[in-house]
């Protein structure tokens, strides 16, 4: 046993005494306090030791008696949605009077960067509502904190929203409370728990991790090493960037390199006639490959004779996250480093020197280099639209487009180490292991609400979107039984369509993602899912039309105050085969009328090939796809691309149906192809 000195002992005991007898609310309970309605309301915090505490509110009292370190809960009775009241608690001589509690609904937003998008980028944003509208609503923003371990203060406070501070809310969070408070007339409580660039193992708790087979292990090794190498002493957390650039640069020593420029991969006369094709723009994870490295991109270009000896600009887009770029075997520019994030959405422009340029064939070469692994994977990203050659001393001559197939060779596979290895970083970085679950969810244990809108996803689309729905499933129970309501109903936002279009891409994650949601939400009597198809955007990973996410989940919420079955798009349920056709089967929302075409299907047989199908509704619940090339269908996939061009199945309501696959008689997850044939 370990002995304090007398001084230590003695200061210890002070500040014991202290922190005992100060008389405090947890930081829940403040001045525009919303309080959930029908429900047991337990107000807690800090009182003198084993003294007794009383609480009113709408003029009913209750008490209780502090524990001998001062913690106490006194609970207050359902009561029903008022505004404008007094919250008293009251210890001894001492009083403390919160002002302007509603009780009503409350709902807790949480999720990544597209829920953290403030309302002023929206479109609309703040100018789309009233100054009575902003009045229904009330405000709690929990500060990312980034502690290790088990957190139980809540740190923000509630705020009224005007349209002076509404600027800066979430946008989704808005146009979601706003709609739902419109509809029921009663005040709406918004607590929004948000960060960019989180991956979900962070929202959820270490029991969670220590029962999922997949973070057991890291879990384990983890809390073995988290609290060493502290070299900090000053009191303040580690900074986040200097943790993981730290951390990448222990995995990746030296700047990383494949050595084949030398082997000649940027050569004009480069035999590559064996490479494998790839549709660019596009990351390269949409061709199979689901982690961080270096490739190499060829494509020969055709010149105009008038653009012989003639200085040109190349324009590639985005490349994610570095690159070096040759013309006709000559290093030309570069940028960025393939372990650093600062360059992975900015737009290449480079100039072709005029002695470089030939009339006729020409040879355009790209190392794409990237270790860091964050919603996209590494490529040549684009826009299409900006991937083009163009003569300087002929600006009005049609651009060379270069959008369309490129020979490609992997030649460093990193594995998805660059992602992973930020769930291990521990104090100061929120990409820990239940880092997030410890900071913003846990202090919120006991607080009823009604329910939480999720939007998440875009951090776990590269490497671990195979384990997205067991632990999204995980979480939602943990949250159940951590906010204290197995009810908790929960509007699952899916991923909306973004970058390069394509009819079908069997090896998209964000797909899987939305898969995964969709599976989550449809498993469960109070949860639904959200398809936000068409509110994307090709080049955004933040696409501005907040409104039309945040109202689509009031609907369901609504629908669900009222007691009415939530409004959903048609789901599928089977198929079976007929003929050279398959037969799908869907509940939920009402399919257009019989004989409605619907594009966005494909089919194949068991070999793996994959085609574009028709597909006509032949029945209420029934659509049937077919394809000319296929005589044997056996799979089918349905808006299955990160950016699908086609998504036409929705219900007579105009809800839109979320993308599914399916195999006959088999599992969903077998339904793979090789590519789709034009």
């Amino acid at each position: 046993m370990l002995a304090l000195d007398q001084t230590s002992e003695k200061k210890a005991a002070a500040s014991g005494a202290s922190c005992a007898a100060s008389f405090r609310l947890d930081g829940y309970f403040c001045d525009h306090a919303v309080l959930e309605r029908n429900a047991v309301i337990p107000v807690s915090g800090y009182a003198a030791p084993e003294s007794v505490v009383e609480v009113c509110l709408c003029g009913v009292c209750a008490r209780s008696v502090a524990a001998p370190d001062g913690r106490f809960t006194v609970n207050l009775p359902p009561m029903s949605a008022c505004r404008d009241q007094q919250l008293r608690v009251v210890n001894g001589s001492r009083e403390i009077v919160c002002d302007d509690i509603s009780i009503g609904e409350v709902y807790l937003v949480a999720g990544q960067s597209n829920i953290q998008f403030p309302l002023r980028d929206s479109v609309p944003g703040s100018e789309s509502a009233s100054d009575e509208e902003f009045s229904a609503l009330r405000y709690f923003k929990i500060p990312p904190n980034r502690y290790y371990g088990r957190q139980r203060s809540l740190h923000g406070a509630w705020q009224k929203i005007s349209r002076a501070d509404a600027a800066a809310i979430s946008g989704v969070a808005f146009f979601f409370g706003n709609a739902v408070a419109k509809d029921s007339g009663i005040p709406v409580g918004l607590i929004d728990a948000s960060l960019g660039g989180i991956n979900l193992e962070s929202w959820v708790s270490r029991e969670t991790l220590l029962a999922h087979p997949a973070y057991r292990q890291e879990l384990l090794d983890y809390e073995r090493s988290v609290s060493t190498g502290w070299t900090d002493t000053d009191g303040k957390l580690p900074d986040l960037n200097d943790k993981i650039f730290t951390g990448l640069k222990n995995l990746f020593p030296a700047v990383p390199d494949d050595r084949k420029f030398e082997a000649g991969y940027a050569g004009e006369n480069f035999d590559d006639d064996a490479w494998p094709t790839m549709l660019l723009p596009d990351s390269w994870t949409e061709a199979g490959h689901n982690h961080a490295g270096i490739f190499w991109f060829r494509r020969t270009v055709e010149l105009p004779s008038a653009w012989g000896k003639q200085e040109l600009e190349l324009h590639l887009g985005a490349i994610d996250k570095s690159d070096k770029v040759y013309f006709n075997g000559k290093f030309i520019g570069g940028m960025g480093d393939p372990c650093v994030w600062d360059y992975w959405a900015t737009r290449r422009v480079y100039t072709i020197p005029s002695e470089l340029v030939k009339a006729g064939r020409n040879q355009i070469a790209i190392q794409a280099g990237s270790m860091a692994s964050i919603c996209t994977d590494g490529g040549v990203v684009g826009p299409a639209s900006e991937m083009y050659l163009v003569c300087k001393a002929m600006p009005n001559a049609a651009r060379v487009m270069l959008a369309g197939e490129w020979r490609y060779q992997q030649t460093m596979d990193a594995g998805t180490i660059g992602m992973t290895f930020m769930r291990t970083l521990g104090a100061g970085a929120p990409q820990s292991l239940h880092m997030l679950y410890d900071n913003m969810i846990l202090p919120l244990a006991g607080i009823p609400m009604r329910g939480v809108l999720w939007y998440q996803g875009e951090a776990n689309a590269i490497c671990t979107a195979a384990h997205y729905e067991t632990l999204l499933r995980a979480m939602v129970a943990d949250w159940r039984r951590t906010l204290g309501n197995l009810e908790l109903e929960f509007f699952i936002v899916q991923l909306p369509d973004y970058h390069n279009p394509h009819y079908f891409a069997p090896f998209n994650q964000w797909t899987l993602i939305r898969e995964a949601q969709a599976n989550v939400a449809c498993a469960d009597a109070y949860s639904d899912c959200i398809v936000t198809l068409g509110w994307g955007d090709v080049v955004e990973l933040h696409p501005c039309n907040k409104k039309a996410v945040g109202e689509a989940a009031a609907r369901c919420a609504i629908a669900r105050l009222r007691g009415e079955t939530p409004p959903t798009g048609p789901r599928f349920d089977k198929m079976v085969q007929k003929e050279a056709a398959l037969e799908l089967t869907f509940s939920g929302g009402k399919l257009p009328g019989v004989g409605t075409e619907i594009a966005g299907f494909a089919i194949a047989n068991d070999a793996g090939k994959a085609f574009p199908a028709q597909a006509e509704v032949i029945g209420e619940k029934t659509i049937r796809v077919f394809s000319a090339e296929v005589a044997d269908p056996r799979r089918v996939w349905y808006a299955w691309a990160g950016n699908p061009r086609k998504f036409e199945l929705q219900s007579v309501d105009g809800v839109k149906a979320s993308p599914f696959r399916a195999v006959l008689n088999g599992d969903p997850r077998e339904a793979t192809a090789t590519n789709l044939i034009p």
